[in-house]
């Protein structure tokens, strides 16, 4: 409409349904949950809060929920004062299937701001891709066969950067409740990423992508590209190392509304390269998990690597300055990298009940805040394993591997311990197969996880 695109808009002495004669704008762009949801027949509870925070804005909130939560619409804003008095409520359909619209027990009060129910939340494969930022690199992007792909390829090298942008609607994660889990394949065609950092990719909120035009080279966002805030992960080749960011030097780190790419404006989290370095072409498969907590700090993971073996880089930090909101997956080649296609596939979002186990620990603080006992890697094992713990406090410990009748089998840990990160290697090679488990007892800490012994 006049001034914009959104889904709740201010009027200001103008027509109350029109996004283009309402003399107001649009203040929020929120969707529906989940994913694509649809509005069914059934009984729908709405709510709708205004709260004064000052003489020139409001608060506004609202819901509409479907009784079964199979639909959500709903969200928290500041929005200019256009009026602080109401005198009226007003529904309307319009070109829509329905047959009867009722109102039923509206009632009508003063008091706190609504409580906003959370969002449902639905797993889901990205079904919206675009050439990102005008960045083709003289290739053309094609849709998938299947939601989830999308193919980004030409007949050379890429002539700059080749990036696509994957959109992933609005993900806020709550803390202590939200790991979210972004992953799929990358597929390299006729060359690899050979310069250094010449293939980046990282999960993002941003507010200046734009809308998806259809052009000759394919789908295109035609915003600015320019106002990014996310992960952003450099994946190194051979002897390439860490990268000089805006603060500090890394292999990974955080862009803050900028550029997708530009790592030098960015702060480096960490330095962890590869462990395996050909990066050639072939698939690679990455996740990236993002775990807000009630510390205040947030596990971060990533990984990326090669069914063969041949390529593994990886990097986690506890994240003293967490980022908790997304719309976008991008990635891009350019700068030294020789492949002449960039594909993505089965791409997923959703929220996983564990983190993935990396091999690495990493924080910006020195002292973890929490206790907390990780899943061992690799798991099935054979015959050794790594079981990771931190320890926040000077703490006596013991960590102990029992059987399915519960019998200690092994006792790796005993005594006392300083504060941090910890890893141990398990040896089993004494055991049989079968399922085990570990136990860590850490002052008043206890936790269990399952590991599968398999020979």
């Amino acid at each position: 409409g006049n001034g914009g695109a959104g889904t709740v808009w201010t009027i200001n002495n103008g027509n109350w349904a029109s996004t283009w004669s309402n003399n107001g704008g649009p203040v929020s762009a929120a969707v529906q949950a989940p994913r694509n949801a649809e509005l069914i027949e059934g009984t729908y509870d709405f709510a709708i809060s205004v709260h004064a925070v000052n003489d020139t804005t409001n608060e506004v909130r609202w819901y509409m929920i479907e009784e079964d939560t199979k639909y959500w619409f709903g969200g928290i804003i500041k929005a200019p004062a256009t009026t602080k008095k109401f005198n009226s409520i007003l529904f309307g359909v319009n070109e829509v299937e329905y047959t009867q619209f009722n109102v039923i027990a509206m009632k009508v009060d003063k008091g706190d701001p609504i409580d906003v129910p959370k969002a449902p939340w639905q797993d889901f494969y990205v079904d919206t891709w675009g050439i990102y930022g005008g960045n083709n690199g003289g290739w053309n992007l094609v849709p998938g066969e299947f939601t989830g792909n999308v193919d980004l390829a030409g007949t050379a090298a890429p002539s700059g950067w080749a990036v696509v942008r994957g959109d992933l609607g609005t993900v806020n994660l709550e803390a202590d409740v939200d790991m979210l889990l972004v992953e799929g394949k990358i597929v390299l065609e006729g060359g690899g990423f050979e310069g250094p950092a010449s293939l980046r990719f990282g999960v993002f909120q941003g507010g200046a992508a734009g809308n998806l035009d259809s052009t000759e080279t394919g789908y295109n966002w035609n915003g600015a590209g320019d106002a990014d805030t996310g992960y952003l992960m450099l994946a190194q080749e051979g002897s390439n190392g860490a990268e000089a960011w805006g603060t500090g030097s890394g292999t990974w780190g955080q862009v803050a509304n900028d550029v997708w790419n530009n790592f030098a404006g960015g702060t480096a989290l960490q330095s962890n390269p590869p462990s395996a370095t050909t990066g050639g072409a072939g698939e690679y498969e990455f996740q990236i998990n993002v775990a807000p907590l009630s510390d205040g700090t947030s596990d971060v993971r990533w990984i990326l690597k090669k069914g063969d073996g041949s390529y593994y880089m990886e990097g986690r930090v506890l994240d003293s300055a967490p980022l908790t909101s997304f719309n976008s997956l991008v990635v891009g080649v350019g700068d030294g990298a020789t492949a002449t296609s960039l594909l993505l596939r089965d791409v997923e979002v959703s929220m996983t009940d564990e983190l993935i186990p990396t091999s690495v620990t990493g924080s910006n603080s020195t002292i973890p805040d929490h206790f907390s006992l990780e899943q061992n890697y690799p798991n099935p094992f054979n015959p050794t394993t790594t079981i990771e713990y931190a320890l926040p406090e000077n703490s006596e410990v013991t960590l102990k591997i029992y059987d399915v009748t519960g019998r200690v089998v092994t006792e790796l840990i005993k005594g006392q311990q300083n504060a941090g990160y910890h890893k141990v290697v398990f040896d089993a090679s004494h055991l049989a197969t079968g399922v085990y488990f570990f136990k860590l007892e850490a002052n008043d800490f206890t936790n269990v996880k399952k590991l599968m012994l398999i020979k």
